[in-house]
């Protein structure tokens, strides 16, 4: 349990910018990803500012130079604790995380 496998994720960037048909994963291809993630139907797929603030302080992570992109090739490059903090805030956790869930007298 808990968050999307890394590696799966970099592969989801990278065949959303070969989808999008693009060659520098930017901010508002992130906000694509976390609308589909987050959102979950519950608006039409538009972000507010709000969220877009958001998706640009989780997208700087990954921007080590802040030029407002992120090239194939640097994500290819991304170590696993960087994607792990961006995994952790673009994506809603799959059951319990460090929760205690008691005893467990079953086992």
């Amino acid at each position: 349990m808990g968050y999307m496998n890394v590696e799966m994720m970099r592969n989801i960037f990278l065949q959303t910018m070969e989808e999008e048909e693009v060659d520098k994963f930017t901010p508002e291809t992130l906000s694509l990803l976390y609308a589909h993630n987050m959102l979950d139907g519950e608006e039409d797929g538009e972000l507010g500012e709000e969220d877009m603030e958001y998706v640009r302080e989780v997208f700087s992570n990954m921007d080590r130079d802040q030029k407002g992109y992120v090239t194939a090739e640097e994500l290819r490059g991304l170590d696993i604790e960087t994607l792990k903090l961006v995994a952790r805030r673009v994506e809603s956790a799959h059951g319990p995380i460090g929760e205690d869930t008691g005893p467990r007298d079953e086992l």
